[in-house]
């Protein structure tokens, strides 16, 4: 689903990412790990469309995307989950969910202003569609309640439910058990998984260890914007390059 291609990113005289080269397979977890400052989310962004590679070539499908804007890639099916919380907090649940399914709704200003039969009903196709998408998570109960009220973990989950809401079919999530107790994580660990068996490919960046091991099918290390190390966990654990960069020699 996902080739990336001798990718290169240069910010001035930093070179953050170092001709990285990988593959997301249909069906997979993959999850993109290593030390803090590794190149990690500066390569997400990159797959996502938010920063520009400085050479190398991301393709989605077999497709060519390195020169595509961030909606566009997200209309093709490039869902993106950030760091830093995005959602709408004075809207509900439901809402919120909703507004991922804007990039491939026909209502504009004008039919929606008028309220035309073509408006009512999309609109109620969204809500039917986004409320299924909630069940996924786990939040169908919460769909009236305010975004902004929900504890972290559910927030995080609502922000996975938004980038399905866009047809996704690949998952970019950027450290989606940060500042999650034991519980939540467990709960995302099960959601991601049953992401993956409803047909959509997820690329992980992560930092907890215990999650990456129990979810991936397999992982690239990064350091120093590098590729040091790439296959299914139980090789990685063991290898001596990523217990360098992680501990020190």
């Amino acid at each position: 689903m996902l080739e990336v291609v001798e990718v290169v990113k240069d910010f001035g005289g930093l070179r953050a990412v170092d001709h990285v080269s990988f593959r997301v397979n249909r069906g997979e977890i993959k999850a993109l790990i290593g030390p803090n400052g590794a190149g990690k989310t500066t390569l997400l962004k990159v797959i996502n469309g938010l920063l520009s590679p400085t050479s190398g070539e991301i393709r989605y499908a077999g497709k060519r995307i390195s020169k595509m804007r961030p909606h566009s890639r997200c209309e093709l099916g490039i869902g993106s989950v950030f760091q830093l919380s995005q959602l709408f907090r004075e809207l509900s649940v439901l809402e919120n969910a909703m507004i991922g399914m804007h990039c491939h709704t026909k209502s504009n200003i004008i039919t929606s202003g008028l309220r035309l039969p073509v408006c009512t009903r999309e609109e109620k196709a969204s809500r039917d569609k986004c409320l299924d998408i909630l069940s996924i998570v786990g939040l169908e109960e919460r769909a009236s309640v305010q975004a902004g009220i929900l504890p972290i973990g559910q927030q995080r989950l609502l922000e996975i439910a938004r980038a399905l809401a866009t047809d996704a079919r690949l998952l970019l999530l950027d450290e989606p058990a940060a500042g999650l107790n034991s519980a939540e994580k467990e709960q995302l660990g099960k959601v991601i998984l049953g992401i993956r068996e409803r047909g959509a490919d997820v690329l992980l960046v992560e930092h907890d260890m215990e999650l990456v091991m129990d979810i991936s099918d397999s992982l690239v290390v990064l350091d120093y914007g590098k590729v040091i190390a790439e296959g299914p966990p139980e090789s990685v654990r063991t290898n001596k390059a990523v217990i360098a960069a992680y501990l020190g020699e």
